[in-house]
């Protein structure tokens, strides 16, 4: 075990940050997807569903 309590600790905390952003991406991701979706369904789409 070449590992401190407190790096483990910290990576821990950056996992957990990185993951943080990711679902913040995702949502913004899901809204637009969502908001064109609700657009395409408005408006003929020339591709079927």
């Amino acid at each position: 075990m070449d590992d401190t309590k407190g790096e483990r600790r910290e990576r821990k905390r950056r996992k957990r940050r990185e993951m943080r952003v990711v679902g913040r991406s995702v949502r913004l991701l899901q809204d637009i997807i969502r908001r064109r979706a609700k657009e395409a369904g408005n408006a003929p789409s020339s591709r079927k569903e």
